[in-house]
């Protein structure tokens, strides 16, 4: 079973070698590995091209519209059944990753745990079982997709939504959730994902976050944004004080 991996990229050369290296290390070897870059300016193709020879990695090196423009790109050329996005500086979180997930392909979407580094140092981030992870959904967090496998034609089926800046991932397993697509939890550490310097770690970008995660929620379980829309305004009053002191 062939898996794909993605990467989307732009002006990364302190980051990406990291990343291609973890990817290229894994001990399962049916894969294709997908980069692709924004056109970048620094030294990230310089670092690429030191690897394109390998068999496994398909680079391409286009303008694009944005992240997740990038990542619906990938989707016109992935040939895996799976398909897993892997940022730039995100690394499985070993070399047999791949080789211990795989025997758990049978639901549309597996995902496993994700190691956080953040600046009060790493956490270990789970979410055991399928009701868990729903309960965290209408709250408005998910699974780091760096942890998620997806079938491709789920994937092409549904593709991001290129209508949100940053949520357009948690956008595409909520309507996939709508449509009561499988989902699957492994108890397995899946990657360490940089959790410092991304988009989605900014506080300034907090409450973007939130109001597209409650455009989604809103446009898919109605019933559920509005049961919950009192209690969550009411903890992120109390979350951005405590942010403005960060």
């Amino acid at each position: 079973m062939k898996i794909t991996v993605v990467t989307v990229c732009l002006n990364v050369e302190e980051t990406i070698e990291a990343t291609i290296q973890s990817v290229l290390a894994q001990t399962y070897q049916d894969i294709e590995y997908l980069i692709i870059d924004g056109m970048s300016n620094d030294g990230t193709i310089n670092i690429i091209n030191k690897y394109v020879n390998d068999k496994r990695i398909r680079f391409f090196s286009e303008k694009d519209n944005g992240i997740y423009n990038a990542m619906n790109k990938a989707l016109g050329i992935c040939t895996g059944k799976y398909i897993i996005y892997m940022n730039s500086g995100d690394v499985f979180y070993d070399d047999k990753v791949l080789e211990d997930m795989v025997p758990n392909f049978q639901y549309d979407l597996v995902y496993g745990n994700a190691l956080i580094k953040t600046r009060l140092g790493d956490k270990l981030e789970t979410y055991q079982g399928k009701w868990k992870m729903i309960y965290w959904l209408f709250i408005g967090r998910m699974m780091s997709h760096q942890s998620l496998f997806v079938k491709t034609d789920i994937m092409h089926l549904y593709q991001f939504n290129e209508c949100f800046q940053i949520r357009a991932d948690y956008d595409f397993i909520i309507r996939a959730l709508k449509d009561k697509r499988s989902l699957k939890y492994i108890d397995r550490n899946v990657c360490i994902v940089e959790g410092i310097d991304g988009i989605s770690a900014q506080v300034k970008n907090f409450d973007l976050m939130r109001n597209e995660s409650d455009i989604s929620l809103k446009e898919n379980f109605a019933f559920i944004y509005y049961l919950l829309k009192m209690p969550k305004e009411l903890i992120r009053f109390f979350k951005r004080i405590m942010e403005k002191k960060k």
